[in-house]
């Protein structure tokens, strides 16, 4: 929470202070908009995908490698090493739009980038063996759907799996393997509106044996709730007209008490 990055339509990424919002850095990789922008559970990586359909993944710079970066060179490069980040890579792995953007894996385990598109590809990217030299690296990519098209994807870590809702108010968690990706199953989605367009997975109770809710927006007014784990059971979530248009993001609070 100390850190704060904004991405804006001219491809610039800002670096502001968490409190202060004052500008600690900018750099710009990317001529499109910046359409999202996610963390890692570390914060040791951070990803953006632009309207181009190009994903770029962030790295923190250690302490010794933050003083080493080049105070006098202006270029993006630079920039981004002085706020204490190097650009991996960028990768161009869908044909259309990216629609959603995610980081999961296992705790203590490295983690896993994943990208949903409009042309209907899940696509996984290899941090481990990816560097400044040899660029951002695939792992896997599969298709998930024939007709409907991804709206958004959430990493479900009790199940090791990626949820990926889609146009026609599915829900389809994929099992993603280091070498493929498989469907696992298909189960109804919210259908209170549009089709989902973000999520926002909510921590459980303190004691951890309670409840766990994904939070979701459609593309219209309605924000709602489903409990976990899916099941396509209408009665297990809820949605209320929460703006009068369409809704732009959703956050939850780390320990779940707000949206």
């Amino acid at each position: 929470g100390e850190l704060l990055a904004c991405g804006f339509t001219n491809g610039t990424i800002k670096i502001m202070g968490g409190s202060t919002l004052l500008e600690l850095a900018s750099f710009r990789h990317s001529r499109s908009c910046i359409t999202h922008v996610a963390f890692s559970a570390s914060s040791e990586y951070f990803a953006s995908a632009c309207a181009d359909r190009a994903v770029a993944v962030y790295r923190r710079l250690r302490l010794d490698e933050l003083e080493a970066a080049d105070p006098v060179d202006g270029s993006a490069v630079a920039a981004a090493a002085r706020a204490g980040w190097e650009l991996v890579g960028r990768q161009r792995a869908h044909a259309h739009d990216v629609v959603d953007l995610t980081f999961g894996g296992a705790d203590g385990e490295p983690p896993r980038l994943f990208s949903v598109g409009s042309d209907r590809r899940v696509v996984e990217y290899d941090l481990e063996r990816s560097s400044v030299a040899d660029g951002l690296q695939l792992r896997a990519s599969a298709a998930v759907e024939h007709s409907a098209k991804p709206t958004a994807c959430f990493w479900l870590g009790d199940e090791e799996q990626l949820v990926v809702a889609n146009d026609a108010h599915k829900l389809r968690p994929v099992a993603v393997h280091h070498d493929r990706i498989e469907t696992v199953q298909k189960v109804l989605g919210p259908t209170y509106s549009g089709p989902v367009v973000s999520f926002a997975p909510v921590a459980g109770t303190a004691g951890g044996d309670g409840p766990q809710y994904v939070a979701y927006a459609t593309s219209d007014k309605v924000i709602g709730l489903l409990q976990l784990p899916l099941d396509g059971n209408p009665n297990r979530g809820m949605g209320l007209i929460a703006h009068p248009g369409e809704v732009s993001a959703l956050a939850a609070t780390h320990d779940g008490r707000y949206l």
